[in-house]
């Protein structure tokens, strides 16, 4: 006897000559409850393949996010409408200029750069200076004299400088975009797009020397004849110690034009590159975007592509060589500004997504299998235990016992009608 009166293999409040319940059984049953917490739990559905963040209502009338080293397209937002880019043709102009300069190249300063309007260095005609330091007060400060200067150092006039910067344009693939002057200034046909712009900008990213200049708060210039170098500043406020993860680009500005930027914030090894065309809350909305792009890459949102990476020159005067950046798959109007349409996250699922789903679709045909050949298993033994014994398999069933007991009462009754029982069943 065990403890409370219980014989030694008998289950505490199970009647004794109850059915066992065979190790099969109690593994079917446990693979059972398994596989209807694997059923029960929620299937994404084609509105539902990521957790993406909601996209930042932004007042500009163009923008795009990507992220750099997959050229994955993260927001849009009227991304090929044409707009003038004002100071964002810098971008162009430095990455023409890299191809046809060396950084330690001294140039001229041409009479041409002392009468450009808007934002300016202060250079004069004869002046010389390195290519580097031009370069710096083309991109941080947005110097239009720096721009003349470059061009025609680069290319022997300000026109011959402008095809270049149209068959560079067309070769990374911003095909809607036509440039007339290397600074941006307003003129006839010189227009852009978002897209366009984001797919300049990755290139300029990809040159080590462009991507750092861009990244600086500020830089000294050493003037010819002046004791002390000049400090010039960068005009791009994101770029400073209130926002160390801002690694650029550039901004610009002009009537036609509103407020433009073009900013990339660096996190965990993850580049997000905004572009934002006539914004009148352009710092507000680019703050917004990055962090936007940050969330919605790590999420897995994908509303296409720009290409390939492409890749840095090889020497200081090397011509870059990305192959394909092309356009990527996104519908006009597609972002989450005012009257627009929010990105369609039933697009492209990441790699990580389809494989827990084929685990899962494995597994469950796993289990499936295995249950079949349980209940295969049950189903013979009960079937060659019925043969042997009709009635001894379903002995524990409550209705045969009283179907068995109302047999004994009739057993006194009919004795030969039992005895034939007992022959059918095998017990006689």
């Amino acid at each position: 006897m065990g403890k409370g009166g219980v014989k030694e293999g008998e289950l505490r409040g199970v009647p004794p000559g109850s059915p066992r319940i065979s190790r099969g059984a109690r593994w079917g049953a446990g693979l059972l409850v398994l596989v209807s917490l694997i059923l029960s739990t929620p299937r994404a559905t084609g509105q539902e393949r990521f957790v993406a963040p909601n996209p930042p209502q932004l007042k500009a009338a163009s923008a795009v996010a990507i992220e750099v080293s997959t050229g994955r397209i993260l927001y849009a937002l009227n991304p090929d409408t044409p707009r003038p880019p004002a100071s964002l043709t810098k971008i162009l102009t430095a990455l023409v200029v890299r191809e046809r300069l060396s950084l330690d190249q001294e140039v001229e300063v041409p009479p041409e750069a002392r009468g450009v309007d808007g934002s300016r260095l202060g250079l004069e005609p004869g002046q010389r200076f390195k290519v580097r330091e031009l370069l710096h007060a083309l991109l941080l400060s947005s110097a239009n004299d720096a721009a003349v200067t470059l061009a025609v150092a680069a290319a022997g006039d300000e026109a011959a400088f402008v095809d270049l910067m149209n068959r560079e344009a067309a070769r990374l693939g911003a095909v809607e975009s036509r440039f007339s002057n290397p600074h941006g200034l307003p003129a006839a046909g010189h227009v852009s797009t978002a897209r366009d712009l984001a797919i300049l900008a990755r290139a300029l990213l990809a040159d080590p020397f462009l991507a750092e200049v861009v990244a600086k708060p500020s830089y000294q210039i050493q003037f010819p004849g002046e004791p002390q170098p000049r400090t010039i500043r960068n005009i791009n406020d994101l770029v400073g110690p209130a926002n160390p993860d801002v690694v650029g680009v550039k901004t610009g500005y002009t009537a036609e034009a509103g407020k433009c930027i073009v900013a990339a914030s660096r996190k965990g090894g993850v580049t997000v590159l905004a572009v934002l065309m006539n914004d009148p809350a352009l710092y507000r909305d680019a703050r917004a975007l990055l962090d936007y792009g940050q969330e919605a890459f790590t999420a897995g949102v994908d509303l296409g592509t720009l290409g390939p990476a492409p890749s840095p020159p090889e020497n200081p005067a090397a011509q870059l060589t990305p192959e394909g950046l092309r356009k990527g798959g996104v519908r006009e109007g597609v972002g989450g500004g005012a009257g627009q349409a929010e990105p369609d996250l039933g697009r492209p699922v990441p790699l990580r997504v389809r494989a827990g789903r084929a685990l899962r679709d494995w597994w469950l045909a796993l289990t499936g299998a295995v249950l079949l050949a349980l209940g295969l298993v049950g189903w013979g033994r009960r079937k060659r235990a019925r043969r042997k014994n009709p009635l001894g398999t379903l002995r524990g069933d409550g209705r045969l016992r009283r179907v068995l007991r109302r047999w004994h009462a009739a057993r006194a009754a009919e004795p030969r009608a039992w005895d034939a029982l007992r022959r059918i069943s095998g017990r006689g």
